[in-house]
């Protein structure tokens, strides 16, 4: 099991891979909980991938935020790849219900554990306490965000539970 942080430095980075300004608002479904389990948690990043407006309070934590710009594909993964926690978070709408569970699948192919919104995507593949965890108020966000971070057995069975289920679910077939 590894149940290490995915760098040697120690830190438990928590990913979140924005493409767009329009994933501001969807950011805000959890931006309480991040803040809050930053403030607590110093050894804990927040690493964003790609563009992010932050809500102003997140100035008092700066230094446990790192930010990094958009890149192909490949490279985007591989800095997936170095974190330990992904977070989907998207805003409840008829429009989000319709999106795909991509980034589920991105961060399950690396063994990355997720914390995604209960969309009807990710309700229909991700099996809580499986395979990635459901989180829609902020309290459900920093209870399953901080359950990651203080059990990295967890997050590796997490992790290695959604390789496999990705493995066995999802074929170019």
């Amino acid at each position: 099991i590894n149940a290490k942080p995915r760098r040697p430095d120690g830190l438990t980075r928590i990913v979140y891979g924005s493409g767009s300004a329009s994933h501001d608002t969807d950011f805000r479904q959890c931006s309480d909980a991040i803040l809050d389990i930053l403030r607590k948690n110093y050894h804990v990043r927040l690493t964003i991938i790609g563009t992010l407006n932050l809500p102003p309070v997140f100035k008092e934590v700066e230094t446990q935020i790192e930010r990094v710009p958009p890149s192909d594909y490949a490279t985007y993964l591989a800095r997936l790849a170095k974190c330990d926690i992904n977070i989907a978070p998207l805003e409840p709408s008829v429009f989000n219900d319709a999106k795909s569970n991509i980034k589920y699948l991105e961060a399950a192919i690396l063994r990355v554990p997720s914390v995604c919104s209960p969309t009807q995507e990710f309700r229909n593949t991700v099996t809580h306490g499986e395979t990635g965890l459901l989180a829609s108020s902020m309290e459900e966000w920093k209870e399953c965000i901080s359950s990651l971070i203080s059990d990295p057995a967890r997050r590796a069975y997490i992790g290695r539970q959604a390789f496999e289920h990705v493995l066995h679910h999802y074929t170019p077939q």
